[in-house]
């Protein structure tokens, strides 16, 4: 039987999509491979990602 160090965790894939040096990293990995469709994407992703995260938040306080 394998045994694991740590239990396993639900993932979240908005918190990373809010984690500003991943931001940074991913934005970074596409200028220097000359890919600014990519950061277009990343910058994207994140912005609508965290207006709906706000959005829920509110709709869910009411």
């Amino acid at each position: 039987m394998t045994k694991f160090k740590k239990q396993p965790c639900e993932y979240n894939p908005i918190n990373d999509l809010l984690d500003e040096q991943l931001i940074a990293k991913a934005i970074w990995e596409c200028l220097k491979e000359n890919d600014p469709d990519g950061v277009i994407e990343i910058h994207l992703s994140a912005k609508n990602k965290s207006q709906l995260r706000s959005f829920l938040t509110r709709a869910l306080s009411t």
